[in-house]
């Protein structure tokens, strides 16, 4: 599936700093707060809880950073393919 293709093409650009915060793997950047370098991408096939969703602002803000997500919707449970990504 080419959207699982993507998805991990994502994943692996966070690099080996990435962290994991829920279902998600976060690319923080320590030096840089711009949006293309902070990030979350779900995991494939996840449904992230409101307290998973939660955990993540706040990782977020406690650096400072904007929360972001990058991700392919037919790959997210329940998101439906008519949303955008």
């Amino acid at each position: 599936m080419l959207e699982a293709d993507v998805h991990a093409y994502l994943r692996s650009m966070a690099g080996p700093t990435a962290s994991r915060v829920g279902s998600f793997t976060v690319r923080f950047d320590e030096h840089d707060d711009a949006l293309p370098f902070n990030y979350a991408i779900p995991d494939d096939d996840s449904a992230p809880t409101a307290d998973e969703v939660a955990e993540l602002v706040a990782a977020f803000r406690e650096r400072d950073r904007t929360p972001r997500l990058e991700y392919v919707s037919a790959t997210i449970r329940g998101s439906g393919r008519s949303r955008r990504s």
